[in-house]
C-alpha cells in the first residue's frame, strides 16, 4: 500500500532516485531498519499530506498507539514456547520498562542484569506491564536495537533453489499423436575446405607482428575516430612493435622485485581499456603475447555514481524502481566480471591514461577495490609511463603451440561470467581460417563498428588484420550514436574493401538515410554482418539492400556469419562473383519449429520464420548436428538439433571450470558421427579419468566456525591421500580398522570408503550416535575385533570417558581387553585437548591400553589430513609457551610449571608427500621459528577448490592457490586458516631421522583482538571451565568489542547467579580482560559439530537472533 501511495506522489526525478538509493542500501545490509524508515520519512516529509492534529514533525514511531491486538498477538508468540521470558525478572521488569519509556531519546542505555522466572510461577506477562507500556523485546529495548543493528541480510532460504517438481511433473501433458515428427534421412557430418598452406604465413602472430613492423613500420594498421568523424589517431605497424615491446619489457620486469615478479610467463592480466581506445588495447594485448602472459580484456566496471548520472539523463517516469533495478543489475554483472578475474588468479590490470584518472579513488589517492573483485595492481601502458627496454633486450617468439593465448568472457543466460580459453595454436588457424574464408590480402582496408574486445571484432580488427598487415578504420559508439552514417561514409572515404557490423547498425543506418550523394558502396567486397545467425537479421539484410543498392552495394556482398566464444568462427558466407545465384534462405513453420522439425512453407501465412543462411563451414573445420537431449545421436535432415563442431580454431576450456568444460567442448564420440573411423573393440575394464585433475567427489562438512562448505577433490588428490595414510598408518590387507567416525564427510569418509578399498582392508564402522546409548560399544568392537587401528573424534572420547569412568571393572571381567591397539587416533579440526586425552589413557589403562596409543591428527578443508600418528612413529611431544607471547604471535618456549605457561601436543607425524610452511597471514611471507603464523601445506592430496550453490566460489580461491610473497614464490600452498607453529624435535623416527613437529594454536576466525592482542577462545574456556564445579561447557566470542561468556550451569537455577563474578573474576586475573556479557544458559546449548567441536559462531548468531533461551544474563560487567 505504501508503494502504491508514493507511486501515485508527484516526487520530482532526484527524490525518486535518492529513495532508489536507500532501498539499495537496505537490501545490502549497509543502513538499518530503523535509519532507513527515518531517512524515507525525512526524504518523503514534504509529499506526504499530514493527518490533521498530528505534528509534523513528531516522528512516526511515536505516533502508532499500542493497541491491545498488538499485545495480545506478542503474548501468544511469547508463550508458545516451552519457556516464557526468559530475559525478565521478576523484581526489575516494571523498573525497566518504565525507565526504557521515559528515557526512550537516549542513544544508549546501560541495561539491567535480567533473571528467567522460575519454572514453577508460570503467570501472565502482563501482569508485569506497566499500562501503555509496549513490551517490545525479551531484554530490553536498547540492547535490542543494538541486536537488529548487527544483523545482516541473510542469504535467500534453499527451497528458493531447490524446487520440488513432483506437482509440475503430474502436470505435464502427453505428447500429441498428431504432432509433426522428422522424417528425413540421417544427417552426415559435413567438412569444410582444406586449410591451404601457404608459404608466407608466419609461424606466430607475434612473429607476424615483428615482420610488418621491421619491414613496413610506416604501414597504418588502426586509425580512430573522434566523435566528429574525424581522424584522432593512427597506430602504424612500426608504433605497435616498438610499443609492445615496451609494454612486454615492463610487464615481465618492472613489476616487482628483480628477484620476486609479480607477473610471469602464463600468469593472467586484466585488459581495462575505454571503447574509444582501440590503439590503446592493441598495444597492450600484443605487448602480453609478447610477454608471453595470458590477456583477459573487460569492461571499464561503471560506479554507482556513473551509472546514475547516466540514467538521470534519461526522461524516466518511474526513475526510483528502473533505478534500482539498473544498479542491482550492474553490480551483479561487476561481481560477475570480479568472480572471472579471481577465478583466473588475476593480480596485475592493464589501462589507460584516460581510463586510470577515472576509476574512483580515496582520499590518500589510491583507486578503489569495486565490489567482488580480486585486489589489483593498476598499470598504465603509455609509453610516457615506461621504462625504455635495453638495446640487448628482445622478446622470446617462438611458433604457436597449446599455451593459452588469450581469455575472452562470455556472459550467460543468468547473468554469470565464464572465460574461453584460446590456445596460441587456435589463434593462429583460427586466423588462416579467416583469411582462406574472407580472402584478405595485404594492405586491404577493413572498417569495425563492433566492440573490439572480444567476438568478431577482436577477431578481425585486432588479430586476423596483423596477420594480413590491414588498415583498420575503427568507429567508436559515441561516433555511431552522433552520425549513424559515419560508418559508410568512412567505406567510401578509404575505400574500404570490407566492413564488421552489426544488423542494429544497418537499421541505424537506414533510419538516419536522407539520400546523401557522398556515399559509394562500390568498393566493399564484403560486409560481414556478426549477429546473422539471429533470424530478425534477415529484415535488416533485405532493407539495407533495397536503400544502398543504388549507391553500389551489391547483393552478394552481404555476407552473415555465426560465431561463439567456445567455437569462436562456425561459419561465414563467401562473396561470390555469380550475381545470378541468390542467397540461400528459407520459409519455416511455426508450428514445426515448435517441436523441433523443419516444415517448409510459403510466406503468406502469418505463422511462418524466414530465416538466411549464413555461409559454409570454416576451412578445416568439422561439424554436424546432434540431438541437444539424450544420447548424442546425429540428426535427421528435416530435424532441429545443436551444431557441434571439431576444429583446432576452437576454444579449449573454461577456465577453472573443468565440470563445464567435459560437456561443452570434450564432446564424446558416438557410432553414429563417424562409424567407419571407431574400431570395435572391447570395453576397458577398469576406469581411468582422462584427466587426474577432474573431480572426483564433493566433501561437504560443517567446519568450527559454522559453515557448512564442500570441497572439491580431485581424482589425483583422492588417489595420494589414500596412499598416503596407507603409508602413514601401514594398512595392509590383513588389517582391521575400528572407525568411529561420521562415514559420510572429512577424514571418516575416506577411511571407511576409501582406504578400505584402496589399501583392501577391512573397515568397521561404529555409527558414533550410538555410543549415546550404549557408551561401551566401540570399545566392545575394538577389544572383539582385536583391531590394532582405530579412529574416533573428541565426542566419542568424552563420551567413553563421562559414560564409563565407574565401569572399568565390569568391562575388564566382560573380558574388554584393549592390548591389541596400537594407534587410537582423534581426528580433529582444532588444538588437541591434552586433558582429555590424558584422562582417556589413565582410565582405561587398567584395560591395558597403552598410553602410547592414543594420539591426535589434524586436518582441515582444504586438506583432510596433514598429520597423523602413525604406527612407526615417535610419540608426539609437548611443548610449553609463555602465553602471554603468544598473544602478540610469539613462540617461547618455557619450562613446565613457569607462570603463564600453556602445554600444547603435537599435533601427529606430518603424513609422507607433505610439505608445511608458516606464513604471516596478512603479508604472507614465511615467518621463523619464533613467530606464531598461519599454516601453510602444500601436498598433493589438497583439496582444488570450495563448491558452493552461491556462485562465490572464486571469494576463497586464495585459500587453495596462494604464493609467498617472498622466498619460495613458485610453490603453490593451500591456506588452512590455523595460525600455528614447527619444532624440529629431539625424537627420531623408525629411520632415525628427526621430524619436525606441528603444534596448532587454533582457528584464525575464531582469534579474538582485543586490547591490541590476540587471544584465543579456549584458553580464556578452560579458565572459566577451573572457576566451578558446576560448569560444564564454556564458549566465548566477541560482540561489538565486548567479551561474551556463555557457560553451561549443570545445577540449580539460583547458582547463576553466583557464577557471574566467579566468571569475571577469573578472566580478569589470568587473561587481564573485562567481560562484557555473561550468559548463564541449561546445559547442551553450547552446539558442537560432528567432531565434538565447539560452533563459536553458530553460537554468537543465536545470542544476536535472542535464542538461546538463557538462566540468567548480565550485561556490561
Amino acid at each position: 500500500m505504501a508503494d502504491r501511495s508514493i507511486d501515485s506522489l508527484p516526487l520530482p526525478l532526484e527524490v525518486r532516485a535518492k529513495l532508489a538509493e536507500l532501498d539499495l542500501e537496505l537490501s545490502e545490509g549497509d543502513i538499518t531498519q530503523k535509519g532507513y524508515e527515518k531517512k524515507r520519512s525525512k526524504l518523503l516529509g514534504a509529499y506526504l499530506p499530514q493527518p490533521p492534529g498530528v505534528e509534523p514533525s513528531l516522528p512516526q514511531e511515536r505516533r502508532t498507539p499500542v493497541t491491545p491486538s498488538s499485545s495480545s498477538r506478542y503474548h501468544r508468540r511469547r508463550s508458545s514456547g516451552s519457556r516464557d521470558e526468559r530475559y525478565r525478572s521478576d523484581v526489575h521488569t516494571e523498573a525497566v520498562q518504565a525507565a526504557l519509556a521515559k528515557h526512550k531519546e537516549r542513544k544508549m542505555a546501560v541495561p539491567m542484569p535480567s533473571k528467567r522466572r522460575s519454572l514453577v510461577v508460570q503467570t501472565s506477562m502482563d501482569a508485569y506491564t506497566p499500562p501503555g507500556v509496549p513490551v517490545s523485546s525479551r531484554v530490553s529495548a536498547k540492547i535490542q536495537q543494538l541486536v537488529n543493528t548487527l544483523k545482516r541480510p541473510k542469504r535467500p532460504p534453499l527451497r528458493e533453489f531447490f524446487v520440488d517438481d513432483f506437482e509440475e511433473l503430474l502436470e505435464v501433458q502427453q505428447p500429441d499423436p498428431n504432432q509433426p515428427r522428422p522424417e528425413g534421412a540421417q544427417m552426415l557430418a559435413i567438412r569444410g575446405e582444406q586449410l591451404g598452406v601457404v608459404t608466407n604465413w608466419p609461424p606466430s602472430l607475434e612473429a607476424a607482428l615483428q615482420r610488418w613492423g621491421t619491414i613496413s613500420p610506416k604501414a597504418p594498421c588502426l586509425t580512430t575516430m573522434d566523435t566528429n568523424g574525424k581522424p584522432l589517431y593512427i597506430l602504424t605497424y612500426g608504433k605497435l612493435w616498438t610499443r609492445s615491446m615496451k609494454v612486454a619489457y615492463n610487464i615481465l620486469h618492472k613489476l616487482g622485485t628483480k628477484q620476486e615478479p609479480m607477473v610471469r610467463p602464463g600468469d593472467r592480466v586484466a585488459l581495462v581499456f575505454p571503447n574509444n581506445d582501440p590503439a590503446a588495447f592493441m598495444v597492450a594485448f600484443y605487448g602480453c603475447l609478447l610477454a608471453e602472459v595470458v590477456p583477459v580484456p573487460i569492461e571499464v566496471p561503471l560506479t554507482r555514481k556513473e551509472i546514475k548520472q547516466r540514467f538521470l539523463r534519461l526522461n524516466v517516469s518511474n526513475a526510483m524502481g528502473d533505478l534500482l533495478a539498473l544498479i542491482i543489475k550492474m553490480d551483479a554483472g561487476s561481481q560477475q566480471i570480479g568472480f572471472l578475474l579471481g577465478s583466473c588468479g588475476v593480480t596485475v590490470a592493464l589501462t589507460s591514461d584516460a581510463c586510470h584518472k577515472g576509476l574512483p579513488k580515496s582520499p590518500t589517492g589510491e583507486i578503489l577495490q569495486f565490489k567482488g573483485w580480486p585486489r589489483l595492481l593498476w598499470f598504465v601502458t603509455e609509453s610516457k609511463h615506461l621504462s625504455k627496454p635495453p638495446r640487448d633486450w628482445f622478446p622470446h617468439i617462438k611458433d604457436a603451440n597449446n599455451d593459452t593465448a588469450y581469455i575472452e568472457y562470455k556472459t550467460c543466460k543468468d547473468g554469470s561470467v565464464l572465460g574461453v580459453t584460446v590456445t596460441r595454436i587456435a589463434l593462429l588457424t583460427h586466423c588462416q581460417a579467416l583469411t582462406q574464408a574472407c580472402a584478405y590480402t595485404e594492405a586491404e582496408t577493413i572498417v569495425n563498428v563492433l566492440d573490439f574486445k572480444k567476438d568478431v571484432g577482436l577477431w578481425h580488427g585486432i588479430l586476423t588484420s596483423v596477420m594480413n598487415m590491414m588498415h583498420v578504420i575503427s568507429i567508436p559508439y559515441s561516433l555511431m550514436k552522433v552520425n549513424p552514417l559515419s560508418w559508410i561514409q568512412k567505406v567510401y572515404a578509404y575505400k574500404a574493401k570490407v566492413a564488421c557490423v552489426k544488423s542494429r547498425d544497418m537499421h541505424w543506418a537506414l533510419v538516419a538515410h536522407r539520400d546523401q550523394r557522398d556515399i559509394n558502396l562500390t568498393s566493399l567486397r564484403m560486409l560481414i554482418v556478426a549477429d546473422g545467425a539471429n533470424p530478425w537479421s534477415i529484415s535488416s539484410c533485405d532493407a539495407f539492400l533495397n536503400v544502398f543498392q543504388s549507391k553500389g552495394l551489391r547483393p552478394e556482398v552481404i555476407c552473415p556469419c555465426a560465431s561463439s566464444p567456445e567455437a569462436l568462427t562456425v561459419a561465414i558466407r563467401r562473396p561470390t562473383d555469380d550475381t545470378n545465384q541468390p542467397p540461400g534462405r528459407g520459409v519455416l513453420s511455426m508450428h514445426g519449429l515448435s517441436y523441433g522439425v523443419i516444415r517448409v512453407d510459403s510466406e503468406e501465412k502469418l505463422s511462418v520464420l524466414t530465416v538466411q543462411d549464413v555461409g559454409l563451414v570454416m576451412p578445416g573445420g568439422v561439424m554436424c548436428v546432434v540431438r541437444p537431449e539424450g544420447i548424442p545421436l546425429l540428426c535427421r535432415t528435416d530435424e532441429i538439433g545443436e551444431l557441434c563442431v571439431c576444429s583446432i580454431a576452437a576454444g579449449t576450456s573454461y577456465y577453472g571450470l573443468s565440470g563445464m568444460t567435459k560437456n561443452t567442448f570434450e564432446f564424446l564420440k558416438c557410432t553414429n558421427l563417424f562409424p567407419d573411423d571407431l574400431p570395435k573393440r572391447r570395453p576397458a575394464q577398469i576406469y581411468k579419468p582422462s584427466n587426474p585433475d577432474t573431480l572426483a567427489y564433493l566433501d561437504f562438512s560443517v567446519s568450527t566456525t559454522g559453515m557448512l562448505a564442500g570441497v572439491k577433490m580431485s581424482h589425483a588428490a583422492t588417489s595420494a591421500l589414500c596412499r598416503s595414510i596407507k603409508l602413514q598408518c601401514e594398512l595392509y590387507p590383513s588389517r582391521e580398522v575400528a572407525i568411529c567416525l561420521d562415514p559420510y564427510c572429512g577424514l571418516g569418509f575416506v577411511l571407511w570408503c576409501l582406504c578400505s578399498v584402496y589399501s583392501g582392508h577391512q573397515s568397521i564402522l561404529i555409527p558414533p550416535s550410538e555410543l549415546e546409548i550404549n557408551p561401551s560399544l566401540w570399545l566392545l568392537a575394538v577389544s572383539q575385533y582385536k583391531v590394532r587401528d582405530t579412529f574416533c573424534s573428541y565426542s566419542v572420547m568424552e563420551l567413553c570417558t563421562k559414560g564409563l569412568g565407574s565401569q572399568t571393572e565390569s568391562l575388564k571381567t566382560r573380558g574388554l581387553d584393549l592390548s591389541r591397539v596400537r594407534t587410537c587416533v582423534v581426528v580433529a579440526e582444532e588444538r588437541p585437548r591434552i586433558a582429555l586425552t590424558q584422562s582417556f589413557s589413565k582410565l582405561f589403562k587398567d584395560l591395558n591400553l597403552n598410553p602410547r596409543a592414543v594420539s591426535t591428527s589434524f586436518g582441515c578443508r582444504v586438506n583432510l589430513a596433514i598429520c597423523l600418528q602413525g604406527t612407526s612413529g615417535p610419540d608426539p611431544t609437548t611443548v610449553y609457551v609463555d602465553m602471554r607471547a603468544l598473544r602478540h604471535d610469539r613462540v617461547r618456549l618455557v619450562e613446565r610449571g613457569s607462570p603463564h605457561s600453556l602445554p600444547l601436543m603435537e599435533s601427529g607425524k606430518i603424513l609422507p608427500g607433505v610439505r608445511i610452511i608458516i606464513a604471516n597471514p596478512e603479508t604472507k611471507g614465511p615467518l621463523g621459528d619464533s613467530h606464531l603464523g598461519e599454516i601453510w601445506v602444500h601436498s598433493a592430496h589438497n583439496a582444488s577448490g570450495y563448491f558452493t550453490i552461491y556462485g562465490d566460489e572464486s571469494l576463497q580461491s586464495d585459500h587453495f592457490n596462494s604464493r609467498l610473497s617472498f622466498g619460495d614464490t613458485q610453490t603453490v600452498w593451500a591456506r588452512t586458516g590455523y595460525l600455528g607453529f614447527l619444532r624440529r624435535t629431539d625424537l627420531t623416527d623408525a629411520n632415525g631421522e628427526r621430524h619436525d613437529a606441528l603444534y596448532v594454536v587454533g582457528a584464525l576466525d575464531e582469534a579474538m583482538e582485543l586490547r591490541g592482542m590476540r587471544y584465543h577462545p579456549i584458553d580464556i574456556e578452560t579458565s572459566v571451565i577451573r572457576s566451578h564445579k558446576s560448569i560444564t561447557e564454556c564458549a566465548v566470542f566477541t560482540w561489538t568489542n565486548l567479551l561474551v561468556v556463555v557457560v553451561e550451569l549443570d545445577g540449580s537455577e539460583q547458582e547463576a547467579l553466583d557464577l557471574v563474578p566467579l566468571v569475571t573474576n577469573v578472566v580478569l586475573e589470568e587473561h587481564y580482560l573485562i567481560v562484557g556479557v555473561v550468559v548463564v544458559v541449561d546445559v547442551g546449548v553450547i552446539p558442537i559439530n560432528s567432531r565434538g567441536e565447539k560452533q563459536r559462531m553458530h553460537l554468537r548468531d543465536g545470542f544476536l537472533a535472542d535464542q538461546l533461551d538463557p538462566i540468567y544474563v548480565a550485561y556490561n560487567m
